[in-house]
């Protein structure tokens, strides 16, 4: 799926907000998610790639536009299905992404007749999860597994938002088409490594890493997470990978399937 935006209005600065009717904490999360406004925002300069392994500069130079403002957040509109047990069920969703800081992903959907609404996410050093029926809570979880949960989708999802990774610690994949990236979040001092596949004409394939997961529902350990794009979507400065289809390689396959309806940067 992709959309066009006019390029000059895609790159004033907007302020970013989560709905109304994303939970009452969710927005206290994104209302963290700040970045400061630099005196003088940087632009993109393709020499800034120079050092980079070939897939990640292909990659980097095909999605953002040269000249484009270094945006530091991004808000993200979607909708698609999630799979809950052995059952697929549609879903529409806003997040909030600040890579080097956090994100909060509030979404809502049904199962059956009875509505579900809630959001994961992570700000200020903490990982939280929040969902109701009926407003009636169905999960609340939180803590050190949850936390480094969190920061490792944190660190895969920072493709989100490709000019994020411009300055990242970046090293040679195991094949040609591969590239590795070291993921920092500010005040941390453990980094995610995502490895990312990119196609020969420059778009994001694959991201591939070993995350901080219980998929199963039982006990928390690292699995194999892997995220697949079949489309961009066109942002006006930056082509964000889209057609976005989540899996656990190695406990229990797809379970996220996605298109994005609208991105902002800021």
């Amino acid at each position: 799926m992709s959309a066009t935006t006019d390029r000059p209005e895609a790159a004033q600065r907007v302020v970013l907000h989560l709905p109304d009717w994303a939970p009452r904490r969710a927005r206290r999360m994104a209302h963290v998610l700040r970045p400061a406004v630099p005196p003088e925002p940087a632009t993109f300069d393709p020499a800034a790639l120079a050092d980079l392994p070939e897939p990640a500069r292909r990659w980097l130079t095909h999605a953002i536009v040269p000249g484009a403002p270094i945006a530091h957040r991004a808000e993200l509109q979607m909708h698609g299905e999630i799979r809950l047990g052995r059952h697929w069920h549609a879903f529409t969703a806003e997040q909030l992404l600040m890579p080097e800081s956090g994100f909060v992903w509030a979404a809502r959907t049904n199962v059956g007749h009875l509505p579900i609404s809630g959001f994961d996410g992570y700000a200020a050093g903490v990982g939280l999860m929040r969902w109701r029926m009926l407003g009636l809570p169905v999960q609340a979880d939180t803590g050190a597994d949850v936390t480094l949960s969190a920061l490792d989708r944190l660190a895969a999802e920072a493709t989100l938002l490709p000019t994020s990774l411009v300055g990242a610690t970046w090293r040679p994949g195991p094949d040609a088409d591969t590239a590795v990236y070291a993921h920092h979040v500010t005040g941390r001092h453990a980094r995610s490594h995502v490895t990312i596949r990119v196609t020969p004409d420059g778009r994001l394939q694959r991201v591939t890493m070993r995350r901080w997961a219980a998929p199963d529902g039982r006990r928390y350990r690292l699995h194999t997470f892997v995220v697949e794009f079949d489309a961009e979507f066109d942002a006006g400065t930056m082509l964000v990978p889209d057609g976005i289809s989540a899996n656990w390689a190695d406990a229990g396959g797809e379970f996220f399937r996605a298109e994005l309806d609208r991105v902002t940067f800021e």
